[in-house]
């Protein structure tokens, strides 16, 4: 690889230290490295820059700079040009990000294309309106898409259906719909299950339901999964939120529909670890920062 586009993080990164340090590492080759034209103060480090109506056609990674929320972000753009990303750990755990700031030097490894790419299922959105009406809400959700009553600390009823058929009524403070990128996420803190990225499944998973019944359910990634608004009351509605960002608003006897995008998220991976590997670094990480 030769050509590198950086998404830099002001937020965490407000003196450019970490940039700079991996523009220094990018730049031991001939390579160019491009950033936004709103990091011009970059320029006399070595990058070129770009608008974002203009993304470098000749590009071939993208490196982000920050945490889960970063990547998520830059995740849009990412699959819209079909690239792999990158991600430099500045957040907390930081479970899409792979290389910490102290491992800079492990870069070097992209110029002998000594690295792993590996593709990760995403999520069409579609909300349907009782009338009918549909209306595409997200392409691509890496993460999960949740239903619930938002910033309301009220039990919302909600319908769950595979492929047109109800399966479940659940009375709860929501659902999560999740990819297995997305299990170590929202629904790993609402009890779900930690699923193999290598897996293609879509997990479904209660938060704090009023029932006995409380387990996530997997489903085969071919299954098309509604989440209809099905409260008694005309007036309560209910929140879309897809991967912790997009929202819409479900009215009664509307619904969320959900299936697998025909596009993937592509990761570029510099180690091969295994999953429980990546797990214990990422627990062992969380409980120094407690």
């Amino acid at each position: 690889m030769k050509k590198f586009v950086i998404i830099p993080n002001r937020q965490k990164d407000p003196d450019y230290a970490v940039t700079l340090q991996t523009i220094r590492v990018l730049r031991q080759s001939d390579t160019t490295v491009y950033v936004e034209r709103q990091h011009e103060d970059l320029i006399p480090h070595g990058v070129t820059l770009y608008d974002e109506s203009h993304f470098p056609p000749d590009a071939e990674l993208i490196l982000v700079l920050g945490g889960d929320g970063s990547i998520l972000d830059a995740a849009h753009t990412a699959i819209r040009h079909d690239l792999p990303v990158l991600g430099i750990n500045m957040g907390r755990l930081g479970y899409l990000a792979e290389v910490s700031p102290n491992e800079l030097s492990r870069l070097s490894a992209l110029f002998s294309d000594t690295y792993d790419l590996r593709e990760r299922m995403t999520l069409d959105v579609t909300l349907i309106r009782k009338t009918g009406e549909r209306t595409s809400l997200y392409k691509h959700a890496l993460n999960d898409v949740v239903v619930s009553h938002g910033q309301i600390a009220r039990l919302a009823d909600l319908e769950l259906c595979e492929g047109g058929k109800k399966a479940l009524t659940y009375r709860a403070d929501g659902l999560i719909v999740s990819t297995p990128c997305g299990s170590t996420a929202y629904s790993l803190s609402a009890g779900g299950p930690i699923v193999d990225t290598s897996l293609k499944a879509l997990c479904v998973t209660p938060i704090c339901p009023h029932s006995f019944f409380s387990r996530s359910i997997l489903f085969s990634p071919d299954s098309v999964l509604s989440v209809r608004n099905v409260c008694r009351s005309e007036d309560e509605t209910a929140i879309v939120s897809i991967d912790g960002r997009d929202s819409a608003i479900l009215h009664v006897g509307d619904k969320v529909e959900l299936r697998r995008s025909a596009q993937t998220f592509k990761m570029l991976s510099l180690e091969d670890k295994a999953l429980l590997d990546i797990i214990e670094q990422k627990m062992r990480m969380a409980a120094l920062k407690m």
